[in-house]
């Protein structure tokens, strides 16, 4: 990957005696003096600073990290459109020469290791289940076809479930034969007729 930010390497060791050095503070530098007439070893917070890894003798070393820093929660947060999808999230696990999306379930085992890399045509929330009640029975069928695909999809129509390898989109229209089974049913059930 180009353009990465590299990581710059503090100061492991005291700097000289009032000796000007850096430090990141909420993504600004900010400048110190090592220690004071009395404390030769440097007062309690450039021992901190010293330990924390955030002592720089130069402004753009510590500039630098500030931007690297930056990047690295590029890298590691969830973005916002992530989170707005919900707990159910399904992803495009499709090769990249595939014309078709293979959406999958999500799992923490698949979390990327570079969130600022993924781009949100590639997650979508979990189409819910439509669940109605026909006559005190319950039933249950995969949420309809929304998006165009060129898959095989199968319709319910004329009061029967048929594959169809068409852009076919809607309420009755389904990605496995066994939604539009289910679906099928309920309307029949609706229709009074048995099942």
């Amino acid at each position: 990957m180009s353009g990465l930010i590299e990581f710059p390497q503090p100061e492991v060791s005291p700097p000289a005696l009032l000796a000007k050095y850096y430090y990141p503070q909420c993504g600004h530098v900010i400048e110190g003096r090592w220690g004071h007439s009395s404390r030769q070893d440097g007062t309690e917070f450039d021992r901190i600073i010293l330990a924390l890894g955030a002592i720089y003798l130069t402004r753009e070393a510590c500039a630098q990290r500030i931007a690297y820093d930056a990047q690295q929660m590029a890298r590691l947060v969830i973005p916002a459109w992530f989170r707005k999808l919900g707990p159910d999230v399904e992803v495009n696990a499709a090769l990249p020469w595939r014309d078709n999306p293979d959406w999958r379930t999500f799992s923490d085992c698949d979390t990327p290791q570079d969130w600022s890399e993924q781009k949100p045509e590639d997650f979508r929330a979990k189409p819910r289940d439509v669940v109605v009640t026909v006559n005190g029975n319950e039933y249950r069928w995969p949420a309809t076809v929304t998006e165009v695909t060129k898959d095989i999809i199968y319709i319910v129509r004329d009061g029967d479930a048929f594959a169809c390898q068409c852009n076919r989109l809607g309420p009755r229209v389904h990605h496995t034969r066994a939604g539009a089974e289910q679906q099928l049913a309920a309307i029949r059930a609706a229709a009074g007729e048995s099942l």
